[in-house]
């Protein structure tokens, strides 16, 4: 496919694969707020494997599909916060890995951006404990 620069009236930049005037295969599309996103562009969204940096320091990399996150992947926040796992419409939903600035770990099954159920917890010094999550809090 060719490889095609576009500029949008909005200001946005995209340079990559074209075909039929669409994005099409692998490209970088750079936003006028300052976010990016490189990677595999079908019908002119982002789907399959990619990686979106937001403007405020975020990064997501992983899998796409119609312009969300969705399969797995690994988010990293720029306040050192660490998911790794499977993500449904832009949100932590299934098995998963979050790790915090503080070393503290929660591991288990999220739905909709919370863990819910039984799963783990690590403490900064290594002590590992069996919980139960409702709502991403633990539950006594």
């Amino acid at each position: 496919m060719p490889i095609e620069t576009k500029m949008f009236p909005n200001g946005d930049v995209y340079s990559g694969e074209v075909n039929y005037g669409n994005l099409n295969g692998e490209g970088k599309y750079v936003f006028v707020s300052g976010a990016i996103y490189e990677g595999q562009f079908v019908d002119g969204m982002f789907n399959g494997y990619g990686k979106y940096t937001c403007a405020d320091g975020d990064v997501y990399e992983g899998e796409f599909v119609r312009n969300m996150f969705e399969g797995v992947g690994i988010m990293k926040k720029a306040n050192g916060e660490r998911y790794e796992g499977h993500f449904r419409e832009n949100l932590y939903h299934g098995p998963g890995v979050l790790t915090y600035p503080t070393g503290e770990k929660d591991e288990g099954v999220f739905k909709y951006g919370k863990i819910q159920g039984t799963g783990y917890h690590t403490y900064a010094d290594g002590e590992k404990v069996q919980v139960e999550f409702d709502n991403g809090k633990f539950v006594d």
